[in-house]
């Protein structure tokens, strides 16, 4: 049960974040933080404290492998790395879920 209110709870805060406005409903533990949310950089950040505060865990994400860090030519770096076919590791809500339920965990 307890996995399943965390999961609303991520759902929930993670809607309100995505800057692809996309509803709790239609967020499952599948969903990709980068490639589906479109979630990157500070807000990953503000994520990430915003899980500790709610949840007394710590989780840390490697930026450039999980998640794109935020840079001014974070358009053209990502084009260009699309072109060379280089996609980021898989990072679903499902991940963070089971790291609040290991007590914290480090994506590196």
């Amino acid at each position: 049960m307890m996995v399943e209110e965390n999961y609303r709870k991520i759902a929930s805060y993670l809607a309100g974040l995505s800057p692809k406005r996309k509803a709790p409903e239609d967020l499952g533990m599948d969903t990709e933080i980068y490639k589906d949310l479109g979630l990157y950089g500070d807000d990953i950040y503000e994520f990430l404290l915003w899980i500790k505060r709610e949840f007394g865990v710590e989780i840390m994400v490697s930026f450039g492998k999980y998640v794109p860090t935020e840079s001014t030519f974070f358009p053209i770096r990502e084009a260009l790395r699309r072109l060379r076919g280089d996609e980021y590791n898989s990072f679903k809500i499902r991940d963070i879920v089971g790291a609040i339920d290991e007590g914290g965990r480090k994506f590196d």
